[in-house]
């Protein structure tokens, strides 16, 4: 579910607590997002120059901002990306150590005070996006959102906005306690590869998200649960192209013609994976059909062990190809974008 409950309807703030006696009033007028990989999936920094003058010992850090980029917009509300730098106060004679840092954050901002529920659904679907483009679990590390607040002393109908921390159950503690480094090769698609339509790629991403919502929910089921079975992971995938094909394609089929169909929609990237159609297809009917009716005379048919992997990550990976297609991408960027990361030497 995209609605993550909080810990309690207390939100905190430098001044103490702000307390909401019913969950109708948590309104946010903007919410600021810290998620796991964001830094390793942007792949950019304000850091200009360091040089250092070794016959005098001085050394110069020089560091410019990134300008805030708009991700997307439209005429309820916008997200962007934004760049904040950590600086300290002030540097004592005695320093000895000094630390600088940038953290990227993806902030959502609608027109008017919103719903906590409304952001939530937001923050599931972009999570979704970095999720896919990073192929990790992502998550918000950090969530801050502001709030008006009834200022003292002032005119009735004025407010002052403060900043609020949301107190969140974290599901994926233990992987975001244990997060590793991450190359852009080791990634779908990083934005340094996308940033030209970027734009583009979220819009489509938003705003076709109510059709292909189970396919979300089914895809996103198993990059979230590495430990989920593989039998499972099987059945899932096939279980979401199908939605897919639902969604794009008006007519009925069995599950043989709609894979088949999807195949040739991106027969000129799919060749990379997928050498003999009709091999592919029996190997993966015959162990659906197995997995769904465990039939014993449909035993030796059914893939296992490491075949069965094997053809479980061609299936995600035809269905990655859906999903990128859907995002505006033509299969020649596809395949260059396959190709240019490997995509695991394509199982």
């Amino acid at each position: 579910s995209y609605i993550c409950r909080l810990v309690e309807i207390n939100m905190y703030f430098t001044e103490g607590i702000h307390h909401f006696s019913q969950v109708s009033q948590i309104r946010f007028k903007k919410v600021i997002l810290l998620f796991n990989y964001l830094d390793s999936w942007v792949n950019d920094s304000g850091y200009k120059t360091y040089n250092t003058d070794f016959n005098k010992g001085s050394t110069l850090l020089e560091y410019e901002p990134p300008q805030e980029r708009v991700l997307y917009k439209n005429n309820s509300f916008k997200v962007t990306l934004r760049y904040d730098f950590y600086r300290p106060l002030f540097i004592s004679a005695g320093t000895s150590k000094v630390k600088f840092e940038e953290k990227k954050r993806i902030v959502i901002e609608f027109r008017n005070r919103t719903s906590y529920m409304r952001y939530h659904k937001l923050i599931y679907i972009i999570r979704n996006f970095l999720s896919l483009a990073i192929g990790q679990i992502i998550a918000p590390i950090q969530v801050n959102a502001t709030i008006l607040t009834v200022p003292i002393n002032k005119p009735i109908g004025q407010f002052d906005p403060k900043l609020v921390n949301f107190l969140y159950k974290f599901q994926y503690i233990d992987v975001l306690s244990n997060q590793k480094n991450l190359h852009p090769e080791d990634q779908l698609f990083t934005f340094r590869d996308v940033e030209k339509n970027i734009s583009l790629y979220i819009k489509n991403w938003i705003e076709k998200f109510e059709n292909l919502e189970a396919v979300h929910e089914l895809y996103f089921s198993i990059v979230n649960n590495p430990t989920l079975y593989l039998k499972s992971k099987f059945l899932n995938v096939i279980y979401a192209l199908e939605s897919y094909h639902r969604q794009v394609n008006s007519t009925s089929s069995t599950l043989r013609e709609r894979l088949r169909e999807l195949i040739y929609q991106h027969r000129s990237v799919k060749i990379l994976f997928i050498k003999n159609n009709n091999a592919f297809l029996n190997r993966v009917i015959n162990t659906r059909n197995y997995f769904t009716h465990y039939d014993s005379q449909k035993r030796k048919k059914a893939l296992k062990g490491i075949d069965l992997l094997r053809y479980t990550k061609k299936l995600m990976l035809l269905l990655e190809l859906c999903l990128l297609s859907e995002m505006g991408m033509n299969n020649e960027e596809i395949k260059d974008l396959f190709l240019k990361k490997g995509k695991d030497k394509f199982i």
